[in-house]
């Protein structure tokens, strides 16, 4: 017979197991929701269900040479390209996509080789040769379509909250 100690200790160790096994599983849903939620947000782009691979191990959606992954904001389908940074090589992910417009920002970023496009990342390369990882000020038609955007974003979740009755 074993000491309380010793079934503590095993009850502990299957716990743990068990914790980690479905923490696993968890990801791994997680992973296949946000290639299923990229491919849906390339299809509103206007991409065709057959130009697109969906990688649920990975959490990607591909077109057209590009990698996607995706997420939902405020209950919209969006769009992140992942790539690896112009200066380091580690993989980054762009700013949020949510439309053609956004893309076609990103991707003329990315083929000016400018780190613009890439979001949180604090780049060893740049600060080694004394370069701001920051982006660049948006043009002013890009502030307009921004401001436009919070503006429309603003009176949504002002005409949801009318309907919301407050408790």
């Amino acid at each position: 017979m074993s000491t309380l100690a010793e079934r503590a200790m095993a009850e502990m160790a299957r716990a743990e197991a068990e914790h980690e096994r479905t923490s696993q599983e968890a990801a791994a849903a997680a992973r296949k929701h946000d290639a299923q939620i990229a491919a849906r947000a390339l299809r509103r782009l206007g991409v065709h269900p057959e130009e697109i691979e969906v990688d649920g191990d990975r959490g990607e959606a591909r077109a057209d040479g590009l990698t996607f992954r995706g997420f939902v904001r405020y209950g919209d389908d969006m769009l992140q390209i992942v790539a690896p940074c112009p200066d380091c090589g580690e993989t980054v992910g762009s700013y949020a996509i949510s439309d053609l417009f956004d893309l076609g920002r990103v991707l003329r970023y990315q083929e000016r080789r400018e780190s613009n496009w890439i979001i949180s990342h604090n780049c060893p390369a740049r600060k080694c040769a004394g370069q701001s990882t920051q982006p660049q000020p948006l043009s002013q038609a890009e502030q307009l379509v921004a401001l436009i955007r919070q503006i429309a974003r603003n009176e949504a979740e002002n005409a949801v909250a009318e309907l919301v009755p407050e408790r």
